[in-house]
C-alpha cells in the first residue's frame, strides 16, 4: 500500500504543478541510486526499477560486468535508467539519445546528479548511431513522444509518409505512429567512439590489448536489423562487450530480411562467448560459438534448431561470463 500511494502521491502532485516530482531513486543492486525527475506519465515506470520489475536482468548484468576501467557507451539512453545505473561501475558512461523529449529528460536527470556531486563520469547527447552518417526522424512511441519505444526512420522515408499523408495515401504499415519534426544527427559507430573517447582505433591487424575494456548497449527499438551486420569488422578490431537488445520490426524501413539475417550472424559468430537473455530476465543461457549451423536457419520457433530469440537480449563478449546470476 505504501508504494502504491506514494506513486499515486507523486503523480497527483505532478499533474497539480504541471511538473515532475524530484527524487533519490534506490536500485535494487549493489545499493545504487540517482536523482531522476518523475513526471506524470513515468512515475509507475520509476516504480517500477525501484521494486526490480523493470530489465531486472539488464541491471543485474550491468553489475557484473562493467568495471572501473570500463568505458560504456549506451545507444538508446532513452529518460536514463541504465547510463545512471551503469555511472556507479564504469569509468565513464556516454548515452545517446535521438528522441528530443525522451532527451529533454535524461539530459536533466544527468545534470541533476552533477549539480549534486554525482555521477559525474556520465553524460548524455542528442545524437543517434547509424549506418551511416545521417539525419534521421524519430517516431513517437505508442504511449506519449517521449515513450522508450521510439525508433528511427531515415529522412527518405519519412518523406515518403509525410507525402503519403498529405495525398490522403495509406502508410505501407497501419497504425504507425507521428514522426518528430526535428530531424537528429547520427554518427556510425567508428565516429562514435572516436569522437566520445579520444583512443586512436588500431588497424585490422593491430591487437586490440592496449584499448580500454569497451561496453556498447545497443536498444533502438527495431533498427539493430539494419546496423548490426554492419558492425562485423569493427567487433574483431576493437573486441568490445556488447549487450543487444533485440526487436521485432514493424517498420518497413526496418523490416527484417534474409540479407539483414545473415549479417547479425556474421557479427554474433565473431564472439566465443554469446549469451541469450530471456525476455522473462530469469536466466543467462550459454549459445555455442557456431549457433548451431545458424542462428536463423530455422524460421519456425517451435522446431528444436536454435533461431535468434528476437524479443530477447543478448550479451555477446570476448570473455567468460558463465559465472552471471539473475
Amino acid at each position: 500500500m505504501i508504494g502504491i500511494s506514494l506513486v499515486f502521491l507523486i503523480f497527483l502532485v505532478s499533474v497539480v504543478t504541471g511538473r515532475g516530482i524530484k527524487k533519490i531513486i534506490k536500485y535494487p543492486f549493489n545499493n545504487a541510486t540517482a536523482i531522476v525527475e518523475i513526471p506524470p506519465q513515468f512515475s509507475k515506470f520509476w516504480s517500477r526499477v525501484e521494486k526490480g520489475e523493470w530489465e531486472a536482468s539488464t541491471l543485474s548484468i550491468f553489475s557484473q560486468v562493467i568495471t572501473k576501467d570500463t568505458l560504456v557507451i549506451d545507444f538508446g539512453a532513452w529518460i536514463g535508467p541504465t547510463i545512471l545505473f551503469a555511472g556507479h561501475f564504469a569509468q565513464q558512461v556516454i548515452g545517446l539519445e535521438p528522441n528530443p523529449e525522451a532527451f529533454k529528460l535524461v539530459k536533466k536527470n544527468v545534470d541533476m546528479n552533477h549539480d549534486d556531486g554525482r555521477l559525474i563520469n556520465v553524460d548524455v547527447f542528442h545524437k543517434c548511431i547509424s549506418v551511416r552518417t545521417e539525419q534521421v526522424r524519430m517516431r513517437y512511441g505508442p504511449e506519449s513522444a517521449a515513450d522508450s519505444m521510439g525508433s528511427v526512420v531515415s529522412l527518405d522515408d519519412a518523406a515518403k509518409e509525410d507525402q503519403a499523408k498529405r495525398s490522403g495515401g495509406v502508410s505501407r504499415v497501419k497504425g504507425l505512429n507521428p514522426l518528430h519534426q526535428q530531424p537528429v544527427e547520427c554518427y556510425t559507430l567508428e565516429e562514435a567512439i572516436q569522437y566520445y573517447y579520444p583512443i586512436v582505433i588500431p588497424k585490422k591487424e593491430t591487437t586490440a590489448a592496449a584499448l580500454p575494456p569497451l561496453f556498447i548497449k545497443v536498444d533502438i527499438e527495431g533498427y539493430e536489423s539494419n546496423l548490426v551486420g554492419t558492425w562485423v569488422d569493427w567487433v574483431d578490431i576493437i573486441k568490445p562487450t556488447m549487450f543487444l537488445s533485440m526487436h521485432q520490426q514493424t517498420h518497413f524501413s526496418v523490416l527484417w530480411d534474409e540479407t539483414k539475417r545473415k549479417s547479425v550472424i556474421n557479427t554474433l559468430k565473431k564472439y566465443p562467448h554469446v549469451y541469450e537473455v530471456a525476455d522473462c530476465g530469469q536466466k543467462v543461457r550459454k549459445v555455442s560459438k557456431d549457433c548451431n549451423g545458424g542462428l536463423f536457419k530455422v524460421v519456425n520457433p517451435r522446431e528444436a534448431n536454435y533461431i535468434l530469440c528476437e524479443k530477447c537480449d543478448y550479451l555477446l563478449s570476448f570473455l567468460n561470463h558463465d559465472h552471471i546470476k539473475i
